[in-house]
């Protein structure tokens, strides 16, 4: 999450020096797309029990540039981009992953040293390089800023990084640990997306087609975990 603040930091901190610009009557940039930055929730789909998350506490923070350009004098639009998706899912249990050589992954308990300790987050946090895909349909077609905007797409994304979190209490002190590792997770996703909404704000909803493991290399269970995620999209310019 820190490296999410990060990014986003920069961004405001780039776009207030584009306003502030214009106030000094200096032109700002006409660039050719837009930055989209997603908030949603992941959602448990086909876990296993011992998968079950917290809504709340599974989030998506999903940072996009993308450009479109209408279809003819049509009111349809096609839109592709690139990005970032940075997920996490955070479960109920105090739960580990295990991927030893080609063996299939597997779910333990996560425990600590100290028999009265208590877990607070127990999370696993994946990020993807995405290429996001999209057919618009804009009620207005020549204002797309005005009316509605409905979209139906897709993306593609490579897995560069995955790790797990424990947050817990050991001897009355506060620990985390992080574990960096593949767990046999899918290093390609894809899926399909939906959005609907009007000039910068939208819903937007995405189901996962291919599972979060390989085939073959998933935990008991969860051979058919699939992403399935639901949230808000803010277009910055």
């Amino acid at each position: 999450m820190k490296r999410i603040s990060g990014i986003l930091f920069i961004i405001f901190v780039s776009i207030t020096t584009l306003f502030a610009q214009n106030d000094n009557k200096t032109p700002m940039p006409d660039l050719p797309g837009t930055i989209r930055i997603d908030f949603g929730l992941n959602f448990n789909n086909n876990f296993p029990s011992e998968m079950s998350n917290r809504a709340w506490g599974s989030r998506t923070v999903n940072i996009n540039y993308i450009y479109d350009k209408q279809i003819g004098a049509t009111p349809f639009y096609w839109a592709a981009g690139i990005g970032l998706g940075l997920d996490r899912y955070s479960f109920r249990d105090a739960i580990t992953f295990s991927a030893i050589d080609d063996n299939p992954t597997t779910i333990e308990p996560f425990t600590t040293l100290d028999e009265f300790g208590s877990i607070e987050k127990s999370i696993l946090s994946t990020n993807y390089l995405d290429i996001p895909l999209e057919i618009r349909y804009h009620t207005r077609p020549n204002s797309p800023n005005k009316g509605l905007m409905f979209a139906i797409g897709g993306k593609v994304g490579y897995l560069f990084d995955s790790k797990t979190k424990h947050v817990y209490n050991e001897f009355s002190e506060r620990k985390i640990t992080k574990q960096k590792e593949s767990f046999n997770l899918n290093p390609l996703r894809y899926g399909l997306s939906a959005r609907v909404g009007m000039k910068n704000f939208h819903t937007f909803f995405y189901y996962g087609l291919n599972p979060i493991f390989q085939e073959g290399l998933a935990p008991e269970g969860a051979e058919n975990a699939r992403e399935f995620r639901v949230g808000l999209s803010l277009s910055l310019f």
